[in-house]
């Protein structure tokens, strides 16, 4: 007997139930791919948020001069320039004496107005100058014809064999000479030795301290440093002498060798580096033959006459070094970037906030 088939297909409970089943199991699926474009857009933005932020920030710091001259109405020039508008500006601020003490400024620049996709919001913050001091300034040093000479450690080092002469010799340690003691009775000696080697000029500078006293009444103990600078030139135009103040008298000795021409006359830059603190009374001593052209910074501190022969009388070829005011000034800086139209929207999150300081 033959078999009936069916092929009535699925009944509509069964179809209804199969739509619901696959319901269930894509709207979570349409959910996730849903929240992952809108992540996906979210983090494109903030990307691109942090490169102008970036891009932003680097453009602020290598302006020469960020922020106006202190007293003279501080702004950002730069960010008026390229569309921002000042929202705030308390940057030029001083106190009830008048003094700069500065403050902040708050600039806003629509999307639309700095040609950008996003709104961004700009605060500087300005602070009083910081290590104001005068600078010397010196001609280029060529290292064919100039030494250079620095002081570095040693007066310490000196100090210290003095002490060590003194502790040696006076058994009862209450007895013994303070730091401060044998720092007063040293004496300095700074020469300046030109000697001629063929072609060339061999030229050192070096230092003697000499301290009375440290062994009894009477006693007078020689210590010589490290040179400042030993260096064999082509010619000899200059020669810059670098060092710190700590008695009221100093002498600088020039001695040049048998060899060497008289003629030859090379300008001594004599530059103080603590002027600041220097004792009025200071004065320096230029001793040696033929004594060349002397430029110091020392007549800044005190009246003139800083530098004598070694009768005590002020030489006369001896010009002031033009000093320059050094300051440095900090300014922090903050760039925040923000959904376009939000940038001026109280209480609007940023995509991204970055932060950076400014020395000028």
């Amino acid at each position: 007997m033959r078999r009936k088939q069916n092929n009535a297909g699925f009944s509509l409970i069964e179809v209804i139930l199969s739509m619901a089943i696959l319901a269930i199991i894509s709207i979570p699926l349409l959910s996730y791919f849903t929240e992952s474009m809108k992540y996906n857009a979210k983090m494109a933005d903030k990307q691109h948020a942090t490169t102008l932020a970036q891009e932003v920030l680097e453009d602020l710091k290598n302006q020469d001069v960020l922020v106006a001259d202190e007293g003279t109405g501080e702004t950002i020039k730069y960010l008026l320039d390229h569309g921002y508008t000042v929202v705030s500006n308390d940057m030029g601020k001083t106190d009830s004496a008048g003094k700069f003490i500065g403050g902040e400024g708050v600039f806003y620049g629509a999307a639309g107005n700095i040609g950008k996709d996003y709104d961004v919001v700009v605060k500087a913050e300005t602070t009083p100058t910081e290590n104001t001091k005068e600078i010397p300034e010196v001609s280029g040093i060529d290292d064919t014809s100039d030494l250079l000479a620095v002081e570095n450690a040693q007066l310490q080092e000196a100090l210290t064999h003095f002490l060590a002469i003194n502790s040696a010799y006076e058994s009862n340690v209450s007895a013994r000479l303070t730091s401060d003691q044998i720092r007063n009775k040293m004496k300095r000696t700074i020469g300046i030795d030109i000697q001629k080697d063929g072609a060339y000029y061999d030229v050192k500078v070096s230092c003697t301290y000499k301290c009375e006293g440290l062994r009894g009444g009477g006693s007078n103990d020689t210590y010589e440093s490290a040179a400042y600078a030993e260096e064999r030139l082509k010619e000899v135009k200059h020669i810059y002498l670098l060092y710190n103040v700590n008695q009221l008298t100093d002498t600088v000795d020039i001695t040049k060798g048998a060899g060497v021409d008289a003629s030859l006359n090379p300008e001594i830059e004599i530059i103080c580096q603590n002027i600041s603190s220097v004792d009025p009374a200071y004065a320096i001593t230029v001793t040696g033959i033929n004594i060349p052209s002397v430029a110091t910074n020392l007549g800044k501190n005190g009246k003139n006459g800083k530098v004598h022969n070694s009768s005590g009388i002020p030489l006369t070829n001896t010009k002031d070094l033009v000093e320059n005011k050094s300051q440095i000034r900090k300014i922090t800086l903050q760039v925040s970037v923000y959904k376009k139209g939000k940038g001026s929207t109280a209480g609007a999150e940023p995509y991204i906030t970055v932060n950076a300081a400014k020395g000028e």
